[in-house]
């Protein structure tokens, strides 16, 4: 009995060798992370600053010039969330384009909810 175990053990481990095994799936553990560690490197010094950065809030002021109320109010309360959540110098540009539009636009409600979102952000 033990013969027999010990016979098919060595016929099992030849048909491992010769029969199961491909070339493209001979790679070990150790030169697997290696070469995984060393894409992600690469990757990382290929990923550089893009200069050409477009702030959100610029995108959304465009829609400031939409001749429907709904989509302008929506474009101020957009920005005006922006500006609360952004940095101090960021506030600043999106008061800015606010007040710009507040200027150029007529008496109505929608000009009452513009200012009085530009009145909460000049308090911060």
């Amino acid at each position: 009995m033990r013969l027999t175990g010990k016979f098919s053990a060595l016929l099992k481990n030849a048909g491992n060798k010769w029969f199961n095994r491909r070339p493209e799936k001979a790679i070990s553990r150790r030169a697997a992370k290696k070469i995984q560690k060393t894409a992600y490197e690469d990757s990382l010094n290929l990923c550089f600053a893009d200069d050409s950065f477009t702030p959100v809030y610029l995108e959304v002021a465009r829609q400031l010039n939409d001749k429907n109320e709904q989509i302008v109010r929506a474009a101020v309360s957009v920005l005006y969330k922006t500006a609360v959540n952004t940095a101090a110098e960021d506030r600043e540009k999106i008061l800015e384009i606010l007040r710009h539009k507040a200027e150029n636009m007529s008496s109505g409600q929608l000009l009452g909810y513009l200012q009085n979102k530009i009145s909460d952000l000049e308090k911060m």
